[in-house]
């Protein structure tokens, strides 16, 4: 993971919590559960806490797919206010474009839980032969306007 683009999501507002893993499936627990433990302790309702379990599930499911299998996946949450953001990226080969990450029902699951989502795909300036894959999303709290 390039630091370049690891200091792109620290522009957001807010306290940050940030979570290295293997880009494997079976670690994909661990970021449900910070999910939940962050949306909990920042007083969501169960009916937010739920929708964001399972964006966060998507968008890590759909990254750990995409990803190189010696790569890392990382994930920033961070809240502001009574808005939920999240970034998740992980490397992936160049010749295996993220093309797919904002297509098909996953895609149409993610933008229906969240306000605001958008997936990019960036070249790897410390790895010439890789490109950062990266979905970013916001959820508002119920009740909000924005």
């Amino acid at each position: 993971m390039s630091r370049a683009h690891a200091e792109e999501f620290g522009e957001q507002i807010g306290p940050e919590v940030e979570l290295r893993l293997p880009a494997h499936a079976d670690q994909l627990f661990l970021v449900r559960a910070m999910v939940t433990a962050i949306a909990t302790q920042n007083d969501f309702d169960l009916d937010t806490i739920a929708d964001l379990r399972l964006a966060v599930d998507e968008a890590a499911t759909r990254l750990v797919r995409a990803a190189r299998p010696d790569s890392t996946l990382l994930c920033r949450f961070h809240v502001h206010g009574r808005e939920f953001g999240f970034s998740g990226s992980t490397s992936s080969g160049a010749d295996e474009t993220g093309g797919g990450l904002d297509h098909g029902f996953g895609w149409h699951v993610l933008r229906t839980l969240t306000d605001e989502v958008a997936a990019h795909q960036a070249p790897d300036p410390d790895h010439e032969s890789q490109v950062i894959l990266t979905i970013d999303f916001t959820r508002r709290a119920e009740g909000t306007t924005g």
